[in-house]
């Protein structure tokens, strides 16, 4: 009888492979966990209580939120936001294409 050989380093190669490759996405991933996913979450968390200085917090639900949307700050403030990135992007497109015509002309 003929022996047959099966070879198996594919499927080896293929655990090498995605170990690697885990290996190297593990810092971005410890990284994301703990300056983004993490304080996104608990920001939310603190956002639904009444935090106090000394550490002691109320969970209110979304009252915050309430009161944040029928303050007339909130929307004053929303509106210079808005005006303030509005006029920022026109001044700085037309500064831009003066800066590009300017260099255009001289080269």
């Amino acid at each position: 009888m003929a022996k047959n050989n099966v070879v198996r380093p594919v499927k080896n190669k293929n655990f090498k492979n995605n170990a690697t490759a885990y290996a190297f996405i593990t810092p971005w991933l410890i990284g994301f966990l703990c300056f983004t996913l993490f304080p996104i979450l608990f920001m939310l968390y603190v956002s639904l209580t009444n935090r106090k200085l000394n550490g002691v917090s109320d969970f209110v639900g979304l009252a915050n939120y309430k009161n944040m949307f029928s303050s007339a700050v909130f929307w004053n403030s929303v509106k210079v936001t808005l005006f303030f990135t509005i006029l920022m992007v026109i001044v700085t497109t037309i500064w831009a294409v003066i800066m590009a015509l300017l260099l255009n002309s001289v080269c």
